[in-house]
């Protein structure tokens, strides 16, 4: 074969290498943001599914509570929580909603991306002196759970008490990082979200919808009806 035409063989091959790598780099490059999107996702539906754990953790501590103590805890209301309860020298709440006293239950203090849990509690079954009685499993609370379909709770069962994670966008969670009020996130923008914000007894529990959205929310919630939690009182023995 003539030095000539080994020479141009050569080059075509050189020049279609190249070509292949430049194919092979764009192909890696789409299977790896196909690869990201996913592990996102995984990561997203890791830390739900754990926040959810410790919700329904701290759901059947505060009915373990209430049960060695007769009452609910009161919530953490310091300017900087330390996980343990503040109540007045008379029995009640300095506070009906505040953090989770995590010190005062024993469990973990924060959700799976690092925010307190927010609590409220009806002040009938959180007072240390006059306690519930099984009369009060069929009196209405001050607390209303409402969703896409409206209230999820019976007017006569409205829950004795409700624990809140703020989810992923933290908005209106408190951090551990700083004092107060700078350890608070940003306020939300989506109006269900501001409802689980605004200090009132009225709370949203839905299905999320996406970050930007225009009622972008991915609150997660969990709550005590008042007949269950009387229920496990009469089976251990502390009611009537």
């Amino acid at each position: 074969m003539p030095k000539s035409s080994l020479k141009v063989t050569k080059n075509q091959m050189f020049g279609f290498t190249l070509v292949e790598l430049a194919i092979v780099t764009i192909i890696v490059g789409f299977l790896l943001s196909m690869f990201l999107l996913p592990l996102s996702s995984q990561l997203e539906l890791k830390a739900r599914t754990e926040t959810q754990a410790l919700l329904i953790q701290a759901q059947e501590v505060l009915i373990g509570y209430a049960v060695v103590n007769r009452h609910l805890p009161c919530p953490d209301t310091d300017a900087i929580p330390d996980g343990i309860q503040n109540r007045n020298a008379v029995g009640t709440c300095v506070s009906d909603e505040g953090v989770l006293p995590w010190n005062t239950l024993g469990i973990e203090r924060v959700d799976a991306w690092n925010h307190y849990f927010k609590y409220r509690v009806d002040a009938t079954f959180s007072h240390s002196v006059n306690l519930f009685t099984i009369a009060n499993a069929e009196t209405s609370t001050g607390i209303q759970i409402n969703g896409e379909a409206g209230a999820l709770v019976s007017t006569n069962s409205r829950p004795a008490a409700v624990v809140l994670s703020h989810g992923a966008n933290g908005f209106g969670a408190i951090t551990t990082i700083q004092a107060s009020p700078a350890n608070r996130m940003p306020a939300p923008t989506g109006a269900d979200e501001l409802e689980n914000t605004n200090a009132n007894t009225t709370f949203i529990s839905r299905a999320p919808t996406a970050a930007g959205s225009a009622n972008e929310f991915d609150d997660m919630l969990t709550w005590i009806s008042p007949k269950l939690l009387v229920n496990r009182m009469i089976v251990s023995e502390r009611l009537p």
